[in-house]
């Protein structure tokens, strides 16, 4: 099976609000097709919303969204999804096991340990990528949950 690489973009934002200073939140997300530029901004949009619609005073210091990279797995909350382009539980385990060999040889190359960021390296120089525990094998579980099915992804818990 040939390995499929979608857009990943970055979302994140920094505000201070009445009860609290330097708030910030982020998350990624992973596009089957390439997203136009509009469509990018009404994401950051309801981005902001979501978070003024949370917090009281919000006075936004940035918020913004990057290109990350094309891969074929996009980092959750201690999760992992992709599209579900695959035809059975041992492809969806291969594809993810060369995907996180492939993260982890990267932070290595980077000069990171395994399962441990290097902090006194530059990270722009030398970026390093959090897998949230992915690395251990035996806390895979995948997710056939109504959202994943009806969006179309497999994502892996972990």
């Amino acid at each position: 099976m040939i390995e499929k690489k979608y857009s990943i973009y970055k979302f994140y934002a920094n505000w201070d609000q009445d009860d609290f200073e330097n708030n910030c939140t982020g998350y990624s997300i992973m596009y089957k097709e390439n997203p136009s530029a509009e469509r990018l901004e009404n994401e950051l949009k309801e981005f902001k919303l979501r978070i003024l619609s949370k917090h009281n005073g919000v006075i936004f210091k940035n918020a913004e969204y990057e290109f990350v990279e094309e891969e074929s797995w996009c980092l959750g909350w201690f999760n992992h999804y992709t599209f579900n382009e695959f035809e059975n539980d041992l492809e969806i385990e291969d594809n993810f096991r060369d995907y996180v060999n492939r993260k982890e040889t990267s932070n290595l190359k980077n000069g990171h340990q395994r399962n441990d960021m290097n902090m006194s390296l530059d990270l722009k120089e030398h970026p390093y990528y959090c897998l949230m525990g992915a690395e251990d094998y035996y806390r895979w579980k995948i997710c056939r949950c109504e959202d994943c099915t009806k969006l179309g992804k497999i994502t892996i818990d972990h």
